[in-house]
């Protein structure tokens, strides 16, 4: 890890990822802006809801900015693709 990845906090992350964000996808940007970012023990690794942006501090915690980019646009794709909505009442993990 480089130096300014091993001395960023999760919250600083969060806050380096939207700013990135503004500058690389301002679309995507709106969309994390507006979300609420809850820490969840029981999640691996990140996941989201149609509103809300659940994550694993430890998980974050390892990550380089750039993975932590990557991954934070998977899943506002996901919304942004309405995947969440489209799922409907199917099982989750199937679908």
């Amino acid at each position: 890890m480089d130096n300014i990845n091993s001395s960023l906090s999760v919250d600083q992350k969060f806050a380096r990822i939207m700013l990135d964000l503004r500058m690389l996808r301002p679309f995507y940007s709106a969309v994390y802006e507006v979300m609420e970012k809850i820490q969840r023990k029981e999640i691996e690794t990140m996941a989201v809801s149609m509103d809300k942006f659940y994550y694993n501090e430890d998980f974050v915690d390892k990550l380089e900015l750039d993975e932590m980019t990557f991954t934070v646009l998977h899943e506002i794709a996901h919304i942004a693709l309405m995947h969440v909505a489209r799922r409907e009442n199917r099982e989750p993990l199937l679908w």
